[in-house]
């Protein structure tokens, strides 16, 4: 497997999330029709309020207690583990929906929970040790990965919007670091020279 192109430095991830969110509420002042598609079966209100889970499970986690035992992960593995789960992305559609319902005011609800999850972010420190589902990781590890969830599902409102798609360089380099350890090196040269199809997400 690839390794990570650059160290996750706190700092660069920070910034990197911080650039994430501003790119991600911008665009969500820019909707206006809540129950237009979205992606896949959501609607654009229920993948934003997916999207916003980027921010709230920060909350969660650092407030959940850390099991005794759990393997220590990086941003990489998180998401190897994460998606190797059974069920997982019907598991996510269906909290996708139920946060929807709680977001009756979508522009206002996202601008109070990111500037509130930004401000902990900033104060949280880097090696605070987290616990998921993933295993154990410290902070600054676990932000990279709501930084790829913000990126990502960045990119999708924009095209649900018919917006083109646009990252700060920060944020995309940070994701592309965080995404790049996935596939084998084979398959991710076959992709990328047009041989070959690749998700590394599923």
């Amino acid at each position: 497997m690839l390794q990570p192109r650059a160290p996750l430095d706190h700092g660069r991830v920070l910034a990197a999330f911080d650039a994430a969110a501003e790119a991600f509420l911008a665009n969500v002042r820019q909707v206006e029709h809540w129950e237009a598609p979205g992606l896949g079966e959501w609607t654009v209100r229920e993948l934003v309020a997916h999207t916003l889970r980027a921010f709230t499970t920060i909350e969660t986690y650092l407030d959940a207690p850390l099991a005794s035992d759990a393997a220590q992960v990086d941003a990489t593995e998180y998401h190897r583990i994460g998606m190797s789960l059974p069920n997982v992305h019907t598991g996510v559609a269906e909290r996708g929906r139920q946060a929807a319902r709680t977001l009756s005011d979508p522009v206002g609800q996202s601008d109070e929970i990111a500037a509130r999850v930004v401000a902990l972010a900033r104060v949280t420190p880097p090696d605070r040790p987290i616990q998921v589902i993933s295993g154990r990781m410290v902070f600054t590890d676990y932000l990279a990965t709501r930084t790829v969830e913000l990126g990502l599902h960045t990119l999708d409102i924009q095209h649900a919007l018919g917006a083109p798609p646009l990252l700060p360089g920060g944020a995309t380099e940070l994701c592309l670091d965080v995404l790049l350890g996935l596939p084998d090196p084979i398959e991710l040269l076959l992709a990328i020279t047009g041989r070959r199809t690749l998700n590394v997400l599923g």
